[in-house]
């Protein structure tokens, strides 16, 4: 079950990708942004604000990066009915606090990263909005 920043799941067993919750959830349904793990393929991230060593958390096994393009809203509601449509969510192991923050602070500086999603971030950091 998600219940803060720094959970992660993979929507099934098969699904090659980790997701690391980087909001802490909110509201009546829990509305949080997670950002999947994904391996860097001919040593060339396609991002590179944030890089992931194996033995940074044990999914991870080759060079990783976060994947900020396709970061997503999701509510803890859906992953509670997830199981009576046949899904297998699979919670994993949470990123440290220190992972978690480099991770944020990578959804901050990268441009793949949707706005709306970079302000829920500096909102769970207790940042101000940059100044335009």
């Amino acid at each position: 079950m998600i219940k803060a920043a720094g959970d992660t799941f993979r929507l099934s067993v098969a699904d090659p990708h980790l997701w690391v919750v980087i909001t802490t959830p909110v509201g009546k349904n829990g509305v949080f942004i997670a950002v999947n793990m994904t391996s860097i393929k001919n040593g060339v991230p396609k991002d590179g604000n944030c890089v992931i060593l194996p033995g940074e958390h044990p999914f991870v096994v080759t060079e990783t990066e976060m994947y900020y393009i396709k970061a997503r809203e999701w509510q803890v509601s859906v992953f509670d009915s997830l199981a009576s449509y046949g899904a297998s969510f699979q919670p994993n192991k949470p990123v440290t606090n220190a992972l978690l923050l480099r991770i944020q602070q990578g959804a901050l500086a990268s441009t793949f990263m949707e706005t709306g999603f970079q302000k829920a971030v500096r909102r769970e950091l207790g940042l101000s909005e940059p100044i335009a």
